[in-house]
């Protein structure tokens, strides 16, 4: 930090460094007068230095003041900012006063607002994305990561830049920077959000999709150092940045960061891998590699574990590491040593698995016994395996003749062990000769625990440390290493049967079963990791992305352990999980499809339910119906999957598809465009020959906002990814009314695509002497309800014409409503009762909801038309019930259930009316036809393959 920086980051004035100054000459002739004696000049000097320094603290303690004052200005001024925005969301969405608070703060509702120094208004789903991010940016940046989305990068820089940039823009400014003097780069950019700018910057630097992007996320990084200061990069950003300045070529640059940032000190483990990373030879040269192994040595010394050496000759560096025997800790085998059965499975891998069993033969822990498992290679992979396994005295080689991946060669295996201690290597580790013995030794020396794993790092063939997941750090738990006592295997079961993903599931049942988490024995990696383009994990983890498919899978034997369930058997699944992911399917074309149905199954109420009954009605009807996850960010990344989605993929009524599999379908029904908004980056070798996408969300919310989607650009990544034309289709009347007006360039179906439900009974509905009684069933959100308290009162608070009984709760405006609403409401909680048995105590069904949501479809009415009850809705909603409801203003709602409650007659033929409409339009009959129609395998009075008669259509 030079002089001119300090004195700017004090804010010292030339006035104060003018009396500094003079102060210091007072003081020089201070010194000079008590060197020769002259008292008189000697006081004179220091009266004067000590007004100096008391004038200079003073004015340096008032420009602190004012500093402090303006900062204060700064800070009220956002304040306000943020409180007015949040008033006016407020305004529009609570309950009482909301338009006239709304139209008290004076300022444009107009799109989304989200500035510093000016505010910057935009309409679109860059835009409130990005608003969205700005509140909740982890959630965004993992959404981000997950779906491996270039356009996030457009929301994730307007979230930053307070709206005002996108992607392209802001590097523009940051790169112009760097060619040409800005002299108001730092004023600029210091009206962004932090926070924001190292979001981005970790994205880009995880992603890593375009060729430049470690260079970007360098820059990002860079540019956040010199505005903000060091201290504004988190443990995470510096390891990132170090990281990409290593896969950049700046090994001097990132020397210089790893000393400045102190990683050595903070976590020396990783410091070592990176600068180890650093020295990498280029050639194969053993004494090219002294640098390295220093590095890696030094690392393994950490915990007194024998440095490692790599061997003369041809090969790959990672198949030449070893240990020297006199170097590696000598163990003499005592008589009592318990055996370790250690099981390889292996598939077509003879010409790498010298290196793991040598790895293995070398073991300081002697009593152990190696059972190769060769999951039915090919013949020639056999012989060499034969070959290799005969040269050791302690390797069994068990053949299988069927291929059913690692976790049932494993389980296999099972029936062959009598170690005491069981434990898993890959076919193509190196694991360092301490490896079992550290692990078998923690066990006896805790009888109580059941299993333990160790570290390991994953390396390529030249030994280039790397990761394959969001975690920063290269030294991490390497499920492939778990060991357990033999005893277990009564209570926990056996693997999985799936071939992959099995690891975690085995390690998460040891801890639910045993309630304690499985350990893991030291801090430094005892395996290197080969990873390879061609791995079965390979494409479905890769910093930060997760296939969908697979969070499932986690989702379903976790809800599936906290039942009990242990799970593992190989004759019967447990556990939902993709059909790529079964022995049977892994790699191959997953067949012919009717319909796949895709959406984000974490989403809450219709959207997901209307999916589920689709699927279900799909199914009875003898079609073979597949789903496929696709990720929405409305939807936090932790939000659990549909508990209907996982029974319904349990029972084998649809398969689990994952968007890269191979398939055939005659129809992809996707529903909500949110999950195309980002599907930019994701392309599907699947043969769709029709695909619709179904908008059951309004476009664009009153004010501008709510805008969540693009259709032309849903459309566009839709018809990219799965080759196909896609054609949009409305939910309702409703949805289509707004989707013409914004369509723009992309084909809208002349039908509609609307929910349905079963038809039950009929219900006798008449009315009584007593008080009718109203009610209505949804999810308890402040945008559920109406927004004044005026219009709230008007539909559900009328004691002397009706009582009211709400399913659902009432919690999100309950301190809004007066006391004696309260008393006289009777509410239950969502999912307190029976929704059937709810309506059939009901006379009256009423709906209102705040004017900044709109109601797509409407199942929560369908399902009340369809009990009987008359329905009470917004005048918007007749495009969608027609004749099934009556329409009505709230403060309207007394009157009308006064006079249908007073003329049986009027009621009954309103009750029939909306029962039939329902009927005639939303049943799954309709449905039926709806989608034989659509995937063309029914013909006029042709039987359908469940038989039954499906009719005309």
């Amino acid at each position: 930090m030079n002089i001119k920086s300090i004195i700017k980051k004090l804010a010292i004035s030339p006035k104060q460094i003018f009396v500094g100054l003079l102060g210091a000459v007072f003081g020089l002739c201070a010194l000079l007068s008590s060197w020769f004696e002259w008292s008189l000049g000697r006081d004179i000097s220091f009266v004067g230095m000590s007004t100096a320094v008391l004038l200079v603290l003073f004015m340096l303690l008032r420009s602190l003041a004012l500093k402090t004052a303006s900062i204060r200005r700064d800070i009220l001024r956002l304040s306000q900012r943020q409180a007015s925005a949040s008033q006016r969301i407020e305004a529009s969405t609570g309950l009482s006063g909301g338009v006239a608070a709304l139209a008290a703060s004076g300022e444009s509702t107009v799109g989304n607002s989200l500035g510093h120094r000016g505010r910057y208004f935009g309409i679109g789903p860059e835009y409130d994305y990005a608003w969205r991010a700005a509140q909740a940016t982890p959630a965004y940046e993992t959404f981000a990561l997950r779906t491996r989305s270039l356009s996030m990068r457009d929301v994730l820089a307007r979230a930053a830049t307070g709206l005002q940039f996108n992607y392209k823009d802001l590097l523009q400014v940051v790169r112009s920077s760097r060619a040409v003097r800005l002299d108001n780069l730092s004023k600029v950019v210091g009206e962004w959000r932090v926070k924001g700018l190292l979001t981005l910057a970790r994205v880009v630097a995880n992603q890593r999709v375009l060729p430049n992007d470690a260079a970007t996320s360098i820059l990002l990084f860079e540019v956040v150092i010199q505005v903000f200061g060091v201290s504004a990069l988190g443990r995470t950003d510096q390891r990132l940045y170090v990281e990409a300045l290593v896969d950049d070529g700046r090994a001097r640059e990132a020397a210089r960061r790893i000393k400045e940032f102190k990683l050595t000190g903070k976590d020396p483990v990783q410091a070592a891998l990176l600068t180890a990373n650093l020295t990498l030879p280029t050639g194969t040269d053993a004494a090219d590699w002294t640098p390295w192994l220093e590095k890696i040595n030094r690392v393994l010394a950490f915990e007194g574990a024998a440095p490692i050496s790599l061997s003369a000759g041809a090969g790959a560096p990672l198949d030449r590491l070893q240990v020297a025997e006199q170097t590696a800790k000598s163990r003499k085998p005592m008589g009592g040593d318990p055996l370790v059965t250690v099981i390889v499975p292996t598939h077509n891998g003879s010409e790498l698995i010298h290196t793991a069993l040598a790895s293995l033969h070398a073991q300081t822990w002697k009593n152990i016994e190696i059972i190769v498992v060769d999951d039915c290679s090919a013949a020639v992979h056999v012989q060499k395996l034969r070959q290799i396994c005969g040269s050791y005295d302690n390797v069994l080689l068990m053949e299988q003749s069927v291929n059913g991946g690692a976790y049932l060669a494993r389980n296999a295996a099972l029936t062959h062990a009598r170690g005491e201690f069981i434990t898993v290597h890959d076919d193509d580790d190196w694991s360092h000769p301490e490896k079992i013995e550290r692990q078998v030794t923690r066990l006896i020396e805790e009888p109580a625990r059941m299993a333990n794993m160790s570290m390991h790092t994953r390396v390529t063939d030249m030994l280039s440390f790397l990761r394959i997941n969001n975690n920063t750090s290269f030294t991490q738990p390497n499920y492939s290493s778990i060991m357990f006592r033999r005893s277990s295997l009564d209570l926990i079961g056996k693997w999985d049967a799936v071939n992959r993903g099995a690891d975690a599931e085995f390690r998460d049942r040891l801890k639910n079963v045993f309630g304690a988490d499985v350990e893991v024995v030291g801090k430094v990696p005892m395996s290197f990791t080969r990873t390879r383009v061609g791995s079965l994990t390979h494409g479905e983890l890769d910093r930060g992305y997760i296939d969908p498919a697979r969070l499932i899978y986690l989702e379903s034997y976790t809800q599936a352990h906290k039942q009990g369930i242990a799970g593992g058997k190989t004759e019967r699944r447990e556990f939902a999980a993709p059909l790529d992911m079964l022995p049977e399917w892994r790699g191959k074309h997953k067949g012919e499809f009717d319909v796949i149905y895709a959406t984000d199954f974490r989403f809450p109420g219709g959207t997901t339910s209307l999916t589920i009954g689709e699927i279900q009605a799909a199914v009875r009807i003898g079609l073979r119906v597949g789903v496929v996850q696709l990720d929405s960010p409305l939807n936090k990344p932790g939000t659990s999957f549909s508990p209907a989605l996982l029974e319904i993929l349990l029972s084998n009524q649809a398969s689990l598809l994952r968007v890269h599999d191979d398939f055939d379908a005659a129809l992809l029904a996707v529903r909500h465009p949110s999950v195309a908004q980002f599907l930019d980056n994701t392309f599907s070798p699947a043969k769709v020959s029709k695909c619709i996408l179904i908008a059951n969300t309004a476009p664009v919310l009153e004010g501008g906002s709510g805008s969540v989607y693009d259709l032309e650009q849903c459309v566009s990544n839709l018809s990219r990814c799965f080759n196909v034309d896609a054609v949009v289709v409305p939910e309702s009347g409703v949805t289509r009314k707004l989707v013409q007006e914004v369509a723009g360039n992309v084909d809208v179906a002349t039908y509609d695509w609307p929910g349905f439900i079963e038809i039950r009974d009929e219900v006798d509905r008449r009315v009584g002497a007593r008080l009718p009684i109203v009610g209505r069933h949804s999810r308890d959100h402040r945008l559920k309800w109406p927004d004044t308290l005026q219009d709230f009162l008007g539909a559900y608070h009328q004691p002397s014409v009706f009582k009211t009984h709400i399913l659902g709760g009432i919690d999100s405006i309950a301190t809004s409503l007066p006391e004696a609403a309260r008393q006289e409401l009777a509410v239950t909680p969502f999912g307190g009762a029976d929704v059937r048995e709810y309506l059939l105590s009901l006379d009256f069904w009423v709906y209102y909801h705040s004017a900044r949501t709109i109601e797509s479809f409407g199942m929560a009415a369908a399902e009340a038309m369809e009990a009987g009850l008359v329905v009470i809705l917004p005048e918007y909603m007749a495009a969608t019930f027609g004749e099934g409801a009556v329409y009505a203003k709230p403060s309207e709602v007394a009157s009308v259930v006064a006079r249908f409650w007073s003329d049986p007659a009027l009621y009954g033929e309103q009750s029939r009316r909306a029962r039939n409409y329902v009927q005639n339009h939303y049943s799954s009959d309709v449905y039926a036809s709806r989608l034989n129609e659509m995937i063309s395998v029914k013909t006029i009075g042709d039987v359908d393959r469940a038989g039954i008669s499906v009719g005309p259509l």
